[in-house]
């Protein structure tokens, strides 16, 4: 959906020059904060095992076998509260392996590899709001500002790359808007198969 929306932001001749289609695309958009969801995820992930620890459950017997602790759950859980509110562009050897014991390292490993990409989901739907934002703008007043402070999406640093998005307006009265630097990090950590959000070249007004 978010590589739909790019397009339709960047086609010629352009689509988006009625307000009402730039409203619905917008609600297009996926509202929810993915982000902050893990955060819940692992909140509950960390009570539960815990929880399960200290009443000897079956299912965490494999846990007690290995000598980890509720302190260790704790800790594990806390590091990847950290590493979902660290841009994998300003550390990336911090999503690498951790030397934890199994089976500790098992999850953490299978779980640290998911977070980049949620990263990187988040980024280029903060990409494609600022364009629909920018377009807006364009449209109600004749022209791309030149200074894209009005518009939060664009000049808060995303939380993949961690910088501010690129954003440039050319001498044809187009604009071009793109996550700074996120095409090698992006080739990291994205699927092959998924759909990559590509430089958004807005058309002039």
């Amino acid at each position: 959906m978010l590589r739909a929306a790019a397009e339709a932001l960047t086609a010629s001749p352009p689509l988006t020059n009625g307000l009402e289609f730039l409203d619905a695309l917008e609600d297009t958009l996926a509202t929810e904060d993915t982000l902050a969801t893990m955060h819940r995820v692992f909140n509950a992930w960390t009570l539960v095992e815990q929880k399960a620890l200290m009443e000897g459950s079956h299912g965490a017997s494999e846990w007690a076998d290995a000598g980890i602790t509720a302190d260790d759950i704790a800790g594990a859980g806390d590091s990847l509260h950290q590493l979902v509110n660290t841009p994998y562009g300003t550390a990336p050897d911090r999503f690498e392996d951790d030397p934890l014991e199994e089976p500790l390292h098992m999850v953490m490993d299978n779980v640290r590899r998911t977070i980049p990409r949620a990263q990187a989901a988040a980024a280029q739907r903060q990409l494609v709001r600022a364009g629909i934002r920018l377009r807006r703008i364009a449209l109600e007043s004749g022209a791309y500002p030149i200074d894209p402070s009005s518009v939060p999406e664009a000049v808060r640093p995303d939380p993949f790359t961690g910088r501010p998005l690129g954003y440039s307006v050319q001498s044809d009265g187009s604009a071009i808007i793109a996550l700074d630097g996120a095409d090698a990090l992006l080739e990291q950590v994205v699927l092959k198969s998924a759909a990559v959000v590509p430089p958004l070249d807005l058309p002039a007004p």
